[in-house]
């Protein structure tokens, strides 16, 4: 066979190839399926439609803003948390570690001076600020630093 006659022959086996190719998809396409035109009721509380905003605290006032404010904890498990009890900290008595994605109701923000010997991942300063929170379905009063101050740099 003659070598145009064979690049012939290959064109033209590559183009119905490629035409049945074209066909089966065009088909596919023009029936999507089994579609439903109906959006299912959704009953959703102001909570199923968090907006996530990020706060960035420059002063002991805006920290203060958080008071009575719910708040999500975003990187779970690198913030310590402590009792609150009887208007102060109590450092002996570390809870543990927030999880994350989990929901803290600020009842009030303080500052408190934590002991020298305590690691819990912010610079002591002078002193911290702390999140008195509670958690969902408890009662109890715990704590969390948000911030430091340091002289009269907050």
């Amino acid at each position: 066979m003659k070598t145009w006659k064979f690049a012939l022959v290959t064109t033209l086996v590559t183009l119905v190839i490629g035409g049945i190719y074209l066909l089966v998809v065009f088909e596919h396409r023009k029936n999507p399926g089994v579609q439903t035109q109906t959006a299912p009721e959704q009953n959703e509380t102001p909570d199923d439609v968090a907006i996530v905003r990020q706060m960035f605290m420059t002063s002991f006032d805006d920290a203060v803003k958080l008071q009575d404010t719910s708040v999500w904890m975003k990187n779970g498990y690198t913030m310590p948390y402590y009792p609150y009890e009887g208007g102060r900290v109590v450092f002996a008595k570390k809870i543990g570690l927030i999880p994350s994605a989990e929901k803290l109701d600020i009842k009030k923000v303080i500052k408190a001076v934590p002991p020298a010997d305590e690691d819990d991942g912010i610079d002591h300063g002078s002193r911290q600020v702390f999140a008195v929170f509670t958690l969902p379905g408890s009662t109890d009063l715990d704590a969390t630093p948000i911030g430091v101050i340091s002289g009269n740099q907050e």
